[in-house]
């Protein structure tokens, strides 16, 4: 997927900077880190970023 949003236009080093800023802005409070939809989204860009999945 990261593939995908880089041949779309999306600079990589953007995607990068997005992911950790959702990391760190949602993720402020232990009730923010324990919401199921925080924790799936982090865990889908955690997956979309890493250059190790083929």
């Amino acid at each position: 997927m990261r593939v995908n949003a880089i041949k779309l236009g999306l600079p990589e080093k953007k995607l990068y900077v997005a992911m950790r800023k959702f990391s760190r802005i949602g993720g402020g409070t232990v009730e923010d880190r324990r919401n199921p939809w925080f924790q799936l989204i982090q865990f889908h860009g955690k997956k979309t970023v890493d250059r190790n999945l083929k």
